[in-house]
């Protein structure tokens, strides 16, 4: 039976009551004030969550595997905690079992760290609940030598070991960098990483820093940037800076290691102070694309990053802080519920 909802309103226009109008058809009487309370009580809903929430962008493992300068596997622990002019922060152990990927070994105790803004559940990361659970971790290295695993799913389970090995052998070249935001008067530097995660030889396209000059083989293209969203444009590089050559001998990695070039983009694109850049990497037949964001402006003009004094800290924050937002609004929609339970079951069963 298909049924029509009719108004207050629409009821006295039309002459109509509630009830069956024809064959198939059965009419709802809705009352329009409880309408406009559901309809209120819907927006509250709505507003309560969102100053708090947002969408977490998908990435996904292999991509996250080619992203990473570290993959253990380990055991979180030892998670503290505390809040700084509307920063969280926290930090804690992670005991090395054993050695996917990177510079580590078993036995070794690692310091992760991690922050979001306060009041923010979603996008938010937060490894709290991995704690005491052996697992892989993917892990990025800063050149304080902290680990970082800003995405909650560089936290992978052990049943997925098959799947990040194999996106070590698929992806083997990669970008890197070791901070984002890059002040004016320093270097830009970033690392071309060759990584060989089979068990035989691997001739990577040759690339050479010199004199210079950057140097590469047919085949290897490095990009540069800048901008923001759509409009990105694309920074040729200093005429004679970088060049390619044929006869440029090719990088040989042995099973189970890496080799690395690093570069001053600096020296070699024409880098501008204040600016957003994309940085890509792209291997003919080394699988996937490597690409990088780097900002040339200092922390400290970047509120997210902005070190403060010591002597504001506050108490760690509470799941149950950021849950009150939500707490309340499924408060008052009980409330609501309850107090018009008559009007609402009596409109929708009358007829």
């Amino acid at each position: 039976m298909q049924e029509i909802l009719i108004t207050k309103r629409l009821a006295a226009i039309i002459n109509v009551s509630s009830g069956t109008i024809c064959s198939g058809q059965r009419l709802i009487y809705i009352d329009v004030p409880v309408m406009k309370r559901v309809v209120l009580i819907i927006a509250f809903l709505g507003a309560c969550s969102a100053p708090s929430s947002a969408t977490m962008p998908f990435i996904s493992t292999e991509e996250l595997v080619h992203d990473s300068d570290l993959i253990v596997v380990g055991t979180l622990d030892n998670v503290s905690e505390y809040s700084r002019y509307g920063i969280d922060y926290a930090q804690g152990t992670i005991s090395v079992d054993e050695v996917i990927w990177g510079a580590s070994q078993p036995g070794e105790i690692l310091t992760l760290k991690w922050k979001n803004e306060s009041g923010v559940v979603c996008p938010r990361v937060d490894h709290r609940g991995n704690q005491k659970t052996k697992a892989i971790w993917l892990l990025t290295v800063t050149d304080d030598g902290v680990v970082h695993a800003n995405y909650p799913d560089r936290f992978v389970d052990l049943a997925e070991r098959s799947k990040v090995e194999q996106s070590l052998v698929k992806d083997k070249v990669r970008l890197r960098t070791t901070k984002d935001f890059c002040p004016p008067n320093e270097p830009l530097i970033v690392s071309l990483v060759f990584r060989n995660a089979t068990q035989n030889p691997i001739a990577f396209p040759g690339v050479e820093n010199n004199d210079g000059r950057l140097i590469l083989s047919p085949g290897l293209v490095l990009t540069v940037r800048h901008g923001f969203g759509d409009g990105l444009t694309v920074d040729k590089s200093i005429p004679g800076k970088v060049v390619s050559s044929k006869t440029l001998a090719p990088i040989i990695v042995p099973p189970q290691q890496e080799f690395t070039v690093a570069v001053d983009l600096k020296e070699f694109f024409l880098i501008a102070n204040d600016e957003e850049y994309l940085v890509k990497l792209r291997a003919k037949g080394f699988g996937r694309e490597s690409d990088i964001f780097i900002y040339t402006k200092t922390e400290d003009s970047v509120r997210f990053l902005t070190p403060l004094p010591e002597a504001v800290a506050r108490e760690p924050i509470s799941r149950l802080r950021l849950l009150i937002p939500s707490a309340l609004a499924i408060i008052v929609a009980s409330i609501f519920v309850f107090r018009h339970r008559r009007d609402l079951v009596g409109a929708l069963t009358k007829s």
